[in-house]
């Protein structure tokens, strides 16, 4: 009875009469008009309190999917730390300073026990690799792991150096090909980019600045064209060498050469040729000088 007696003043509607004290019909009317809705709520309760609760039972197999959920999230948790440990970081540096001598032990006419040190080594490699960037799928999730723009590198480099092996191993590509491939080795190296801060640093940075002048190389191209164009149109198929490589007899032999002499090899012997052309330095050639000095 004491329990119901509590329940009951825990379940009552609480009104505050504190204005209504000094004016006694008011307050008997606020309490006749608050018993109906106090019983309302009280069946409400009793109602509430005889539902009997339902026990939602669990399958075997929802039993075993909960129990590897939280095997699954308490494993993905240890290995996120495995990733992100001190111990993990020195290792893939040896990995790499490992794999980089091993890359540097290749020359030509080299013994055919080399090479087959060099293709186990680097199966070694591609193995050790591949459970690295599987690990840190795991640990991070597909969609957390490709968040990093060195993870991406890492994944492209990974698989070029998993698809280099079985295209190599099958003799599929040409040789040209297989060399190609095999250079994608050497972007190993920048793995250590991804551990090393101050070097990361710099490698984005880098990345950046060249991002930004797109600007300037979309100007350097567009005065390459210029003046292959104006080129063909002065010393197109005037000089006298024909054996000679820095001509304007084309447009792609003209960019060709004006790129050449942009680099500064061997301009001045196109420029001599060009003078030539137009009957040596002490005729119309010292004019033709000005398309080289300006250039």
């Amino acid at each position: 009875e004491e329990m119901a007696e509590t329940e009951d003043l825990q379940n009552a509607i609480k009104v505050d009469l504190s204005s209504a004290k000094q004016n006694n019909v008011v307050a008997g009317l606020l309490k006749s008009a608050m018993l109906p809705l106090q019983q309302v709520v009280d069946a409400k309760v009793t109602e509430e309190g005889r539902k009997p609760r339902k026990h939602i039972r669990q399958t075997a197999w929802q039993k075993r999917m909960k129990s590897f959920e939280k095997w699954n999230r308490t494993m993905r948790r240890k290995a996120r730390k495995v990733c992100k440990s001190q111990w993990m970081f020195w290792l893939i540096v040896i990995l790499v300073f490992l794999n980089t001598c091993v890359l540097a032990t290749e020359h030509h006419n080299q013994p055919p026990w080399l090479d087959d040190f060099q293709e186990y080594t680097n199966l070694f490699f591609v193995c050790l690799f591949t459970f690295e960037m599987l690990l840190k799928m795991y640990a991070l999730g597909l969609s957390g792991y490709m968040v990093s723009l060195f993870n991406r590198f890492d994944f492209i480099v990974v698989i070029s150096s998993i698809l280099e092996f079985i295209l190599v191993n099958q003799e599929i590509m040409p040789p040209l090909g297989m060399s190609v491939l095999r250079c994608i080795r050497l972007l190993r190296a920048f793995k250590v980019t991804r551990y090393w801060a101050s070097m990361g640093n710099l490698v984005k940075s880098l990345v950046n600045s060249i991002a930004s002048i797109n600007a300037l190389l979309v100007l350097l191209i567009l005065f390459i064209f210029i003046f292959a164009l104006l080129g063909m149109q002065i010393f197109g198929g005037r000089f006298k060498n024909e054996e000679s490589r820095g001509t304007f007899n084309n447009f792609g032999q003209s960019c060709l050469t004006v790129f050449q002499i942009l680099t500064g090899e061997d301009w001045n012997v196109v420029m001599y040729d060009g003078i030539e052309a137009y009957g040596g330095i002490k005729g119309m050639g010292a004019i033709a000088a000005l398309y080289f000095i300006i250039l």
